[in-house]
């Protein structure tokens, strides 16, 4: 049998989990109560929207995730809140402005733009209302593979250089809170291979992907708002 079956059934061990992709495992990042924030040089916020409600046609859609992160003084990255839920597309906006509400000032919002023109023109629109209600949000460019995207934050998280706060993520979708285990759960089981065709999730990947990218490169795909114009 299979090494994860034989532990299930013969050895009768129900608590052993499948090996993921190796791009990430939870032992890999330190999980700690708070930080100073005195510590914090830059803090970020970035999603992945998805728009279907489940449905008996579609009874596992994506979902729409947020993760926020912070840079630290000591050159670690520090995440503190990662939500997910699913809603329709005309309830993008007030899940953002909900979030920020709990964000420190200075958070940087970041939009994923697919590619194509009207992609753009759908994400620029966006922007142009979260920053009439006062935020700082800018685009980020997703044309890269989702695997490109992950490996540098998989990368800092094997050497070390990620933190994560105890029990800080919420599932709303299905009523979980404070409980992180669901978030490392899908981050093992990335294998940057599209989600849709495995039946699996990675939008909070993606989220974290995005995040760590824009808060660790000073220039490449992370471009402001106003050079779009």
């Amino acid at each position: 049998l299979p090494e994860v079956d034989k532990q299930r059934y013969l050895y009768g061990n129900w608590n052993v989990r499948p090996m993921g992709s190796q791009f990430f495992e939870r032992g890999w990042v330190e999980e700690v109560s708070d930080i100073d924030p005195s510590e914090i040089v830059s803090t970020v916020r970035a999603f992945d929207f998805a728009g279907a409600l489940k449905s008996d046609i579609n009874p596992n859609p994506d979902y729409t995730a947020s993760v926020r992160m912070h840079k630290l003084k000591d050159g670690t990255y520090y995440i503190d809140e990662v939500t997910r839920t699913r809603i329709r597309p005309d309830k993008w906006k007030e899940f953002v402005l909900d979030l920020a509400l709990g964000d420190p000032l200075g958070t940087t919002y970041y939009i994923p733009q697919d590619p194509g023109p009207a992609a753009k023109r759908a994400c620029n629109l966006f922007i142009r209302e979260l920053i009439s209600h006062g935020l700082s949000a800018r685009r980020m460019s997703t044309n890269k593979s989702k695997l490109d995207r992950f490996r540098p934050f998989s990368s800092m998280a094997q050497s070390g250089g990620i933190k994560v706060k105890k029990r800080c993520a919420s599932d709303q979708e299905n009523d979980i809170e404070n409980d992180n285990r669901f978030y490392y759960k899908e981050m093992e089981a990335f294998d940057g291979k599209s989600s849709n065709a495995q039946h699996k999730h990675d939008d909070m990947c993606d989220a974290t992907s995005d995040a760590f990218y824009a808060l660790a490169s000073k220039r490449g795909i992370v471009t402001d708002f106003s050079a779009s114009l």
